[in-house]
């Protein structure tokens, strides 16, 4: 023990091993529509079993994850008052991946690979294998943090904090193109964290705020894209980003059985310079088969390089805020609670930060002897001659406003028991998006649960 000083000094070990269900690989089937040649009844006037479905390709996914840190953390109690911490950890993973592909014949007749007919359902190519596709990576890092609190009055502190942050690389499960030269790894993740605030605990008032600013290197962007004719979820790295903030929450106790919750957070969280991906554009010269009073919206995907540098990122409204009550009449160690809690939200991109436009000739450009060729991608590339080349760089996978109300009412009997809940989830029946990926071949877009309501028997020991 050393006279006000905490120490804690630990470390932690993890060992994980990733690959299919043996027999069971991810598997794409394809049915009538798709058959060559084409001598299956009309699908759309005929059920199709599933037994008709086949198999056009199969692909494994094998990761070996090993990662190890150790940690010291020290707080240094200067006054009753002030408190000064320090700490720093360093970690290390090391990741194994491979993968494999078989494709299969879909002809009715058979394929003909060289000299050799391969009949339907037979492998005609093994683009790569365990052996080809092997990969190793390690991802290490110390990360350092200090903060500084000082209690103003007795339950109120101010503080102020930095941290570092890190988070390992990862691997893609998909190979792009079938071909292990273009399989890479997304590099690790940084962070510097800053913060200030202060806190405060009352007899009746609970209130919490904080400004904060967030740099990012490299940071990890999940984005879907359709690879080798299946959509999947690509990992991909941001050069930087940057986020800055502030947040407040507020518990009131209005009296025993009656408290009133409220909270905010204003965000600006936006992608640095030099952030392009392989996203999802429009081409004006293409008709779509959908109906939309937005006339970018009727036209045909593509996938194409978009530069999305300053653009807000993904999941991140400009603001957010709730409020929210309970109220309690209570009987014996139990009583009838009422609950109900109101959330806001601004638009924001939903998943895929792919804007409208893109350029079609990036990938060929940066390859230009003449240096005045390789600049960034030009986003209105795409929709030059068109009326549309302003909004180019708006992002189009985006949630409007909207609010959700959620509410309860609990029974408990009094000995505090036993209980009956009755709830109602989306009281206002509105329609958001939980995902929303426009893709090349058409949009995914699921719909976060409707109104919806129901009840709960429980017992507690």
């Amino acid at each position: 023990t050393i006279e006000k000083v905490d120490l804690v000094i630990g470390g932690n070990y993890y060992n994980i091993k990733t690959d299919f269900v043996p027999g069971f690989p991810s598997t794409v089937w394809l049915g009538p529509a798709s058959y060559s040649p084409f001598t299956y009844p009309d699908p759309a006037t005929t059920l199709v079993p599933l037994t008709d479905y086949r198999r056009s390709s199969a692909t494994q996914f094998f990761r070996t994850k090993e990662a190890w840190g150790l940690f010291a953390d020290v707080t240094f109690h200067a006054t009753d008052q002030l408190s000064i911490n320090i700490g720093g950890r360093y970690s290390k993973e090391t990741q194994s991946v491979s993968g494999q592909v078989d494709n299969f014949c879909t002809v009715t007749g058979g394929c003909l690979v060289g000299a050799t007919t391969v009949p339907v359902g037979g492998i005609t190519s093994t683009p790569y294998t365990v052996a080809t596709s092997a990969r190793k990576s390690n991802y290490n890092k110390f990360t350092p943090r200090a903060s500084i609190r000082y209690e103003v009055a007795p339950r109120t502190n101010i503080y102020a904090s930095y941290s570092k942050g890190f988070r390992a690389g990862e691997w893609n499960s998909a190979i792009p193109g079938n071909n292990p030269a273009n399989w890479v790894d997304a590099k690790q993740e940084s962070v510097d964290a800053y913060e200030i605030g202060v806190k405060s605990v009352g007899n009746r008032v609970r209130f919490e705020l904080a400004g904060f600013y967030y740099d990012y290197s490299d940071l990890q962007v999940s984005n879907t894209q359709s690879i080798n004719g299946v959509p999947l979820v690509v990992l991909a790295n941001a050069p930087s980003a940057r986020v800055y903030g502030a947040e407040a929450n507020i518990d009131f106790r209005v009296d025993d059985n009656f408290t009133v919750r409220a909270g905010a957070t204003w965000l600006n969280a936006r992608y640095g310079d030099g952030f392009y991906i392989s996203g999802t554009g429009v081409n004006p010269a293409l008709a779509g088969f959908n109906v939309n009073a937005d006339p970018l919206r009727v036209f045909q995907n593509i996938t194409v390089t978009q530069d999305i540098s300053g653009l807000q990122m993904s999941r991140a409204p400009d603001f957010t805020g709730f409020v929210g009550f309970d109220y309690n009449i209570p009987n014996g160690e139990g009583g009838l609670r009422f609950s109900a809690n109101l959330k806001y939200t601004t638009s924001y991109v939903v998943t895929n930060p792919s804007v409208f436009g893109g350029d079609r000739t990036y990938n060929t450009r940066i390859g230009d002897a003449d240096p005045t060729n390789n600049g960034p991608p030009i986003n209105t590339e795409v929709l030059t001659g068109s009326s549309f080349t302003s909004r180019a760089s708006e992002q189009r996978a985006r949630q409007g406003a909207y609010a959700l109300v959620n509410a309860s009412v609990t029974w408990t009997d009094p000995s505090g028991h036993y209980y009956v809940r009755a709830w109602g989830n989306n009281l206002g029946n509105v329609k958001y998006r939980t995902h929303y990926n426009p893709l090349s071949a058409g949009t995914y877009s699921p719909i976060g649960e409707p109104l919806s309501f129901g009840g709960t028997i429980g017992y507690k020991f």
